[in-house]
């Protein structure tokens, strides 16, 4: 069956461009130990903006296909749940990643309460798994039909 409101092919590619280089800076920025990467405030803040703004761009793009389908979601947590159950993303990957819905909004919301090392572990925990998101609404964008999903 195909959903009626087409996605827009523009907007996920110019979210999954911004994703892929907020992740290549936050690789460059994280690539040393943390004891060198929290000496310097800049660095601190940067990576921030990056894991805030590419984890807002998973989201943005899962808020996209969830407006295709008939189901309404109350947070960006069930967002993820919702890529895994209609099977964008393998489920045991979307229970692994939930947890950075809930980052994104401390961040955004309680940005005060996030310590240095908790937003390292969090990046290199999950930094390949921005990446692999990436991948997989790509191949939503080659074959569209296999979700009852078109495009513009």
């Amino acid at each position: 069956m195909i959903r009626h409101a087409p996605l827009d092919i523009e907007k996920i590619k110019n979210l999954i461009v911004d994703t892929r280089k907020f992740t290549d800076d936050l690789m460059n920025l994280t690539s040393q130990s943390f004891e060198d990467w929290a000496a310097d405030r800049h660095q601190i803040a940067l990576s921030e903006h990056y894991i805030e703004r590419a984890t807002e761009n998973i989201l943005t793009i899962g808020t996209h296909f969830l407006s295709r389908f008939p189901s309404k979601l109350k947070d960006y947590e069930e967002v993820i749940l919702f890529l895994g159950r209609e099977n964008i993303v393998p489920m045991n990957f979307a229970e692994k990643n939930r947890a950075l819905s809930k980052f994104r909004n401390l961040l955004v919301h309680q940005y005060w309460e996030v310590e240095p090392k908790r937003l390292f572990d969090i990046i290199k925990k999950h930094l390949d798994d921005l990446e692999k998101f990436c991948d997989y609404f790509e191949e939503v964008l080659r074959n569209p039909g296999k979700w009852g999903l078109k495009v513009e």
